[in-house]
């Protein structure tokens, strides 16, 4: 929601105005306890509150992509989302992901693998754009702040392509 030069009702809103036709998933993340905005009346399809919780991030995914929701097991006193390993065969899908970080890298590769998905991997927007002039991906997982180029400028030039 809140970003250096433009805030995320801004960018939604041009994404939207670049885009008209193409049904691109957006997720409004804020770090706020409670809504700042409806996410829903600014074109976002979901809302998650920051600090994100990597179940919250999985099953928000899995229904924007699959329509599918993720198996709830119940635990004692906390709820953890099951991973479903097979997704990969029922929903195949060729991933590209741009991080920079290399703990990051490791955290999204352990959890596409989680559910049988192998990723390829680009370090920053340059690398990115090269991936893409090689293979057709499904989905990127693209980071926003990166050196080289960043993940806004490198979306652009892919989009532009």
């Amino acid at each position: 929601m809140h970003m250096p030069e433009m805030d995320g009702i801004t960018l939604a809103k041009k994404i939207r105005q670049l885009l008209p036709t193409q049904p691109l998933p957006l997720v409004l993340f804020s770090s706020l306890g409670r809504r700042e905005v409806e996410a829903e009346e600014f074109g976002f399809d979901a809302h998650l509150t920051k600090p994100l919780k990597p179940s919250q991030l999985l099953d928000t995914l899995m229904t924007l992509f699959t329509g599918e929701k993720v198996k709830i097991e119940s635990r004692s006193e906390t709820t953890r989302q099951k991973v479903d390993p097979l997704l990969a065969e029922r929903r195949p899908l060729r991933i590209l992901l741009v991080e920079d970080n290399v703990v990051n890298q490791k955290l999204a590769l352990r959890l596409l693998q989680q559910m049988g998905y192998r990723a390829d991997v680009a370090s920053n927007g340059l690398e990115a754009i090269e991936s893409i002039e090689r293979q057709i991906y499904d989905v990127a997982l693209m980071d926003v702040q990166m050196p080289e180029m960043d993940g806004l400028e490198a979306t652009r030039r892919i989009v532009a392509r």
